[in-house]
């Protein structure tokens, strides 16, 4: 069974797009892997459950991550219960502050879904998008490779 991706994005504009569709490129360079870039508001429980693995992106909002990936896993938390679990995860920030505050808010909620943090939280400036397009394809085929090889 082949492995699959699944980037899971909400943008206000393009950056945090931008950084999804980098992270999707790079995971594409692994031809073992279907790799799935799908907004928030799109994704359902259907679709986690489908994944192998995850890379969560948001915009810093308020302080917190954004209100349309909240919103996912608001639909998601308990109808999947610990069926992600040991499922490996990764997050990027587009932060206009710290990012600190969506970190904390995406790790607490994969914490209880039992999904296991494979990389440090990725927190990219929003005004630092085109310096840091490289380090979201590298997150992408790190995470694409590590599925497909069983280090996840």
């Amino acid at each position: 069974m082949q492995s699959r991706l699944l980037i899971v994005y909400h943008s206000h504009g393009w950056r945090t797009e931008a950084l999804a569709s980098a992270a999707m490129a790079g995971a594409q360079t692994c031809l073992e892997i279907e790799v799935h870039c799908q907004r928030a508001a799109a994704t359902s429980v259907d679709d986690l459950l489908a994944a192998h693995g995850y890379l969560f992106a948001t915009p810093e909002c308020f302080g917190g991550m954004s209100g349309m990936l909240k919103d996912l896993f608001e639909r998601a938390y308990y109808p999947i219960g610990d069926r992600l679990a040991g499922r490996p995860y990764a997050c990027v920030v587009v932060a206009g502050q710290d990012g600190q505050g969506a970190v904390q808010g995406i790790e607490r909620i994969a914490r209880g879904l039992g999904l296991k943090k494979v990389q440090e939280a990725s927190i990219v400036p929003s005004d630092q998008i085109e310096l840091n397009r490289q380090n979201c394809e590298e997150l992408g085929a790190t995470l694409a490779f590590g599925l497909t090889s069983g280090l996840f």
